[in-house]
């Protein structure tokens, strides 16, 4: 969970340094399907968090590997629903992906 923690806040800092828009605010007629949310555009968080969750618990927990191609799957399509949902460009949720898994794979395991 810590992972996670740190992941978001990097992302919130990053966001802070390139104050991307979002595409609702910077492309006409991009749909929104939910309310807008605060904060600029890139890196997506909601990917980011996940990935880095997802990875550390899969390593963590010794998951097979068809549960995290599950799991990682789930953090795929978390990240293809911020762009469907017009709140993200997939140029930001790759970046968050990519974060995401940086920090996973960076964390230190478990010994426990």
């Amino acid at each position: 969970m810590t992972a996670a923690c740190v992941t978001w806040t990097a992302g919130q800092m990053l966001k802070k340094i390139f104050n991307r828009p979002r595409p609702y605010d910077a492309v006409d007629g991009t749909r929104l399907v939910i309310g807008k949310p605060n904060g600029t555009s890139w890196p997506s968080s909601h990917p980011a968090v996940i990935l880095t969750f997802v990875t550390v618990a899969a390593r963590d927990l010794r998951l097979s590997r068809v549960a995290r191609g599950l799991l990682f799957l789930v953090a795929g399509c978390v990240a293809v629903s911020r762009s469907y949902l017009g709140v993200h460009y997939p140029s930001d949720t790759l970046g968050g992906l990519l974060m995401g898994k940086a920090v996973g794979v960076a964390w230190p395991a478990d010994e426990g």
